[in-house]
């Protein structure tokens, strides 16, 4: 019968939890400068900025409220609790006597958020979306001169990988504080792209030093890009790996810059690794439609997983040739005369046959035209053994059951048998 919690951070970042003792400032100030107040009454709590505008008068929640008797430790709450806020790049409690009592006053220097960053004078490469994230600066973020450092270094280091090893960046700050945004922006002043010194390879080459270098295209004289230079690597594995050596790893290296002549010199390191064999028995595929199925020659790597992909990939292609019973195993090994590694394809291809017809048992709910439809197998027809392999029959089992799933019947098993 063929009844065939990942939590998202929205929020804006906030400042750090205070300690209990706040640098010299907030808490320490407030306990040792206003300790005459102690039990007095609060007349007034407000927040202020250090310009001295009122934000804020008797805000709702703080520890420390109007009416009641002033306390130390009340006041140090009050201060962590509006550091907690993250509206507050620093705060500090100053209190005074009043009519009816103390004024307690916090007076805050509030958080500017980035609105808007911009990168000007670049040279492409790199453009003004590679310099942007290389800065990091989210839109939305507290503004912070650490972060605006560090993304600066960060910005650097992208202009040095992309040889402008003399280049000059400014920044510019515009903060509105009505709005608490702040807008950045960063000139750059690139000068002259460094250009390519002496070209060296280095390693396990095992072929002609020279030739390598050739196949980089790295000339001395040309400009530095890191595009320029990662396309030179993967020529040079290409040529490796299209000469057998499929574990080839190659690295382009830069030496020590030199500001006079505005060069820097490149090491190739190269590890070409054994020189890889395949070996089909049992079947014959060409070359190069062989190379085409085993993704060891796409890849330029051996592992498990590649071999066992190659080893379906040729059973797909013989099924498809009418080998509907084949088996195919691999086998690693080494040649004790060449030092190569010798992957061995054997394939038990059995006779030759032809998909005759496909029928189907069980489907009242649907019609078998309909099922017909969904299937990418193919009986055999004139000069033609049909289109059939394993991976076609399991991809056709699985639609069939993902319609059945789809119209309700979620217990829905489709099973295949071949007569």
């Amino acid at each position: 019968m063929m009844a065939l919690w990942l939590a998202a951070q929205g929020a804006r970042a906030q400042s750090p939890m205070p300690p209990a003792t706040r640098s010299a400032g907030p808490a320490n100030a407030a306990a040792e400068n206003t300790e005459q107040f102690e039990e007095q009454k609060v007349a007034a709590v407000r927040v202020v900025s250090e310009s001295g505008e009122v934000l804020s008068e008797n805000p709702a929640g703080l520890a420390q409220q109007a009416g009641q008797s002033y306390r130390s430790d009340a006041v140090r709450e009050s201060l962590r609790q509006l550091y907690r806020s993250g509206r507050y790049a620093d705060i500090r409690a100053e209190a005074a006597a009043g009519e009816g009592g103390v004024r307690l006053d916090f007076v805050v220097r509030q958080n500017a958020y980035v609105n808007s960053v911009r990168v000007t004078g670049l040279k492409e490469p790199p453009g003004e979306g590679a310099a942007l994230a290389a800065l990091q600066l989210g839109l939305g973020e507290i503004f912070r001169e650490r972060a605006l450092h560090d993304a600066l270094e960060r910005l650097q280091q992208t202009l040095r990988d992309e040889g402008f090893y003399q280049a000059g960046i400014a920044v510019a700050r515009k903060e509105t504080a009505a709005t608490q945004q702040m807008e950045i922006l960063v000139r750059v002043v690139p000068g002259h792209r460094a250009r390519i010194g002496a070209v060296t390879e280095q390693g396990e080459a095992a072929t002609n030093g020279n030739e390598l270098l050739r196949q980089a295209r790295l000339k001395p004289g040309k400009e530095v890009t890191e595009a320029s230079l990662d396309r030179g690597a993967e020529r040079v594995r290409k040529y490796l790996t299209k000469r057998g050596h499929l574990s080839a790893r190659v690295n382009v290296r830069r030496g020590e810059y030199d500001a006079k002549s505005n060069t820097v010199p490149l090491i190739l390191d190269i590890f070409a690794g054994a020189k890889v064999r395949v070996e089909l028995k049992g079947a014959k595929i060409s070359d190069k439609k062989l190379r085409k199925l085993l993704p060891i020659f796409q890849e330029g790597a051996v592992d498990e997983d590649l071999l066992q992909e190659g080893r379906r990939n040729i059973r797909d292609h013989l099924e498809s040739q009418g080998y509907f019973d084949l088996q195919v195993r691999f086998a690693t090994s080494e040649d004790t005369k060449t030092g190569h590694q010798v992957i061995t394809y054997t394939v038990e291809q059995g006779e030759q046959q032809r998909l005759v017809g496909i029928e189907f048992a069980g489907n009242k709910y649907f019609s078998t035209s309909l099922l017909r439809e969904r299937l990418a197998l193919q009986p055999a027809g004139f000069a033609s053994r049909g289109r059939f392999s394993r991976k076609l029959l399991e991809s056709d089992t699985e639609s069939i059951q993902q319609m059945y799933v789809a119209n309700g019947f979620r217990d829905a098993q489709v099973q295949w048998e071949t007569l």
